[in-house]
């Protein structure tokens, strides 16, 4: 399960650590949309933006069982969003995989 914690709450050394992606600004995870303009709607601005990038769906699996850090947590963040996602995706991943094996593919 993919977990989103408080930048504080990190482990001394997480930067090293491979179990932890920093997905704040300016990393390929950053949420590009301001919270000036409204916590729910930046983070469902995000949800576009990431759900309309192929590149980004694809990499989602970067992401999957990781400990996501940010800045927001325990407020709603683009990183629930990133963990919901990459959650469903292997969900779909070990579906489609099931799929194929029950077909002799």
């Amino acid at each position: 399960m993919t977990t989103v914690i408080h930048i504080r709450d990190t482990p001394p050394g997480y930067k090293d650590n491979p179990d932890y992606v920093y997905i704040g600004r300016p990393s390929k995870w950053g949420n590009p949309y301001p919270v000036s303009m409204g916590r729910t709607a930046c983070i469902d601005l995000f949800r576009e933006h990431v759900t309309s990038d192929p590149r980004l769906l694809e990499a989602l699996s970067e992401l999957r069982g990781k400990t996501l850090v940010c800045y927001c947590k325990p407020q709603a963040c683009h990183g629930d969003v990133l963990a919901e996602l990459a959650d469903a995706k292997q969900k779909e991943d070990e579906d489609e995989a099931e799929e194929s094996e029950s077909e002799g593919v």
